[in-house]
């Protein structure tokens, strides 16, 4: 148990380095208004944004609209596919997922190697 609550806490370390690289890759404004947008419009607290999944989703389809929302999540997938060296048919795989099931998928994966 202690190593499942290890690795879940290291896996939202490394969803929030994606987040915050891919959202710095789109400008060096752009992450201060998502997460700004979540505390206001959800209250999620400063720093667990990373836990938010569902709400990050609407976030950014309530400010750049779903076809905006659709390019974003794909970047933070393909990210989170070249972090944790995933194949082509895994990559295909997530992207038919809705956004919060890539993310668990995600964090399986990663735990699930570093059981091992």
């Amino acid at each position: 148990m202690k190593n499942s609550v290890r690795l879940e806490r290291e896996f939202n370390v490394f969803f929030s380095k994606v987040l915050d690289e891919v959202f710095e890759s789109i400008s060096s404004s752009f992450a201060p208004v998502i997460y700004y947008f979540m505390h206001w419009k959800y209250g999620v607290k400063e720093g667990d944004e990373h836990m938010h999944v569902a709400e990050l989703s609407a976030c950014l389809e309530e400010i750049f609209g779903l076809e905006g929302q659709r390019v974003i999540e794909g970047r933070l997938t393909e990210k989170i596919c070249k972090e944790l060296h995933m194949n082509k048919k895994q990559r295909d795989l997530m992207l038919k997922m809705k956004f919060t099931a890539r993310i668990e998928y995600a964090k399986r994966k990663y735990m699930r190697e570093r059981r091992l």
